[in-house]
């Protein structure tokens, strides 16, 4: 009895509020729905994302040095166990008269690599394929100037753009991250080629261990085997940047030293030239005394020539009448005073 009384209030409690009823219906089914779109989006998200990685080989991770890795540190790096290494060059610029900063990264052989949205990827040292980014305000074939920083490594400041790109190590399109150039957040970036770059020194180290290959990225397993990658990693490298210090310190004084030298060997022409040029003078100043005592005696000469001449020329008309002891006598005392 009482049964019958509790369903048919029931009954009537629905039937009288219809709207209610299904209000409160479909809230209940929308949030089911909810709670099942977010436990299969996560795996779907994940499997996607795992997809991506692969396509691209992904780095486990990457080494970035401002002063680049020496020869030292490639080959120190190269003696990881389990790991495959790969160098690559990379700089920050900023696009032609404006402050949006750009970071161009040399094309990878393997590791890492981009996937072509539009175009195709760069093959000569004047190409560049751009992130996505700046397609807005760039198309294939467009040509894009940078204003290189005064360390930059670039053989050219203008590129003809081949293509726009996406970066596996780069995901985010708005927050890319914090550079040294323009106003400081990374906007943009690209990829060019190798031969793009004048450097004895790589910029970027990049490694994929053997044993974390096909292990998903969101499991335990990968979070805590890179993590004890990254310590070994870092305390294999401790000691790098002081001894990168210290070469690039010695380059600098064996630069410092040179110039010196050259300034020395500069001074010392220098002064050996004043000392030939001192030289030069005195010659001169005693070639010109001689001249003036040459000219001296020249118009000495001239003198005494011009004088003897006219003594001729004024010789009395009576002379020619004398006998001939006579005008030899007197042709003899001329020459005398000669």
């Amino acid at each position: 009895m009482k049964k019958s009384v509790y369903l048919k209030e029931l009954s009537q409690s629905f039937l009288g509020s219809k709207g209610r009823f299904f209000s409160i219906f479909s809230l209940m089914m929308i949030g089911s729905l909810a709670l099942v779109g977010l436990k299969v989006t996560t795996p779907n998200m994940q499997r996607t994302a795992q997809d991506y990685i692969t396509e691209t080989h992904l780095v486990d991770l990457a080494v970035m040095a401002d002063y680049g890795l020496s020869a030292e540190d490639q080959e120190e790096l190269k003696q990881v166990k389990g790991a495959t290494v790969e160098f690559g060059y990379s700089t920050d610029v900023t696009i032609a008269g404006q402050d949006e900063a750009v970071r161009l990264f040399s094309s990878p052989k393997t590791l890492s690599t981009y996937r072509v949205r539009s175009g195709r990827l760069p093959e000569t040292a004047h190409e560049v394929a751009l992130s996505e980014q700046l397609s807005p305000s760039y198309q294939i074939g467009d040509a894009i100037r940078f204003t290189p920083s005064s360390d930059s490594t670039l053989t050219t400041d203008t590129f003809t753009v081949t293509g726009f790109v996406q970066s596996a190590e780069l995901w985010d399109k708005e927050v890319l991250g914090q550079i040294r150039a323009g106003t400081g957040d990374l906007m943009a970036y690209g990829v060019t080629t190798e031969a793009a770059f004048d450097s004895s020194v790589y910029m970027i180290a990049r490694l994929v261990y053997d044993e974390l290959r096909g292990e998903p990225f969101f499991t335990e397993t990968y979070d805590r085997k890179i993590a004890e990658h990254q310590q070994q990693l870092t305390a294999l490298l401790a000691d790098n940047g002081h001894q990168r210090w210290q070469v690039l310190r010695a380059d600098a004084q064996s630069e410092i030293d040179r110039g010196r030298k050259q300034l020395s060997e500069t001074k010392e022409q220098i002064a050996d030239g004043e000392e030939q040029l001192a030289e030069a003078r005195g010659a001169l100043s005693q070639g010109q005394s001689q001249l003036e005592k040459g000219q001296e005696l020249l118009n000495q000469g001239q003198a005494e020539l011009a004088l003897n001449i006219n003594w001729r020329l004024v010789k009395p008309n009576w002379l020619n009448r004398k006998n001939s002891s006579m005008t030899a006598s007197w042709s003899l005392n001329k020459q005398k005073r000669v």
